[in-house]
């Protein structure tokens, strides 16, 4: 198990670093994480700032997309009855976890026109959380925290998109991406199927780079 488990996070890594060759654009992404917490002893569902990142993978062409991305968050958690939640500040000791996202999807593009397209992908996902800095008394559990997050990466995407072709050199890219926590089919305990689960709304800025034919 720990050995698949370690390949399945290579692979995932992996992925934007292939993409690397021949990159046709570069897209910023900013935008708002909702995080659901199933576990009602502990903190509210945070809504959380993201950053990040999107390129092609320049293996296929129009209307096919093929595309990867990595992305940030941060978020405070705490361990306690065997698990890590997120915490209110107020009430826990914690740790400032560092969030770090990693996406393959392939879906279709609509076209209507010239400027404007839209369209829908699936694919899988890495959510892997690092705890870093203490709050109160929460140093002492960071290596339960830490282990708790080992076995808890994998997620299935969805993701819908709206693209628009601003001017020549900028795109916006409006997109909503919900990610299920696959982890949970095995690891979920008593607490709720939707727990864990991840609903992201992103704007992108897509810069082309001109390195490749889209």
């Amino acid at each position: 198990m720990k050995k698949s488990r370690g390949i399945i996070i290579i692979l995932l890594l992996a992925i934007p670093l292939t993409a690397a060759v021949g990159l046709s654009w570069l897209e910023i992404d900013v935008g708002l994480l909702y995080l659901l917490n199933g576990d009602p002893d502990s903190g509210p569902s945070p809504l959380l700032t993201t950053l990040g990142a999107r390129v092609p993978i320049n293996r296929v062409s129009r209307p096919l997309v093929w595309n990867t991305g990595l992305h940030l968050f941060g978020a405070h958690y705490q361990y306690a009855s065997d698990r890590a939640t997120p915490a209110e500040l107020e009430f826990a000791d914690s740790l400032w976890t560092l969030g770090i996202m990693v996406d393959s999807t392939f879906g279709y593009r609509f076209a209507p026109g010239e400027k404007i397209g839209f369209g829908g992908a699936a694919g899988l996902a890495g959510v892997f959380r690092l705890p870093l800095f203490p709050v109160g008394g929460g140093a002492e559990f960071w290596g339960d925290t830490f282990k708790y997050f080992l076995s808890r990466f994998l997620y299935s995407e969805v993701m819908f998109f709206l693209d628009w072709a601003v001017q020549e050199k900028l795109t916006l890219d409006f997109s909503l991406r919900i990610l299920y926590p696959v982890f949970n089919l095995w690891g979920g305990g008593s607490l709720p199927f939707y727990d864990q689960l991840i609903i992201q709304g992103l704007i992108g800025f897509r810069i082309p780079l001109g390195l490749s034919a889209e």
